[in-house]
């Protein structure tokens, strides 16, 4: 069970890296300027975009929210939508 746990933990963290890359490489900007939007240092950001740090769901979920309007149809925007909802609201 641990193995499988690891193995999509690795895969999340490729996937979340991969996402950071092209929505920054699509929005025009640099890591620098990601790293400034989300308050983190710009090794941070290059360390999640070659996934070799380890990032929360969460932050994960902040990114795709960040770059929504270049990507209306990412698959993680329901998602964070639903989980901002008030909790009576989700329903």
């Amino acid at each position: 069970m641990r193995k499988k746990v690891d193995d999509f933990a690795k895969l999340f963290l490729q996937k979340a890296g991969q996402d950071l890359r092209e929505m920054r490489e699509g929005a025009g900007m640099t890591q620098q300027e990601v790293a400034d939007i989300f308050n983190w240092n710009r090794d941070a950001v290059s360390k999640i975009e070659s996934g070799s740090i380890n990032i929360s769901l969460h932050h994960y979920l902040q990114i795709i929210q960040q770059f929504k309007e270049l990507y209306p149809d990412h698959p993680a925007l329901p998602l964070y939508d639903y989980l901002t909802k008030p909790r009576r609201a989700r329903r």
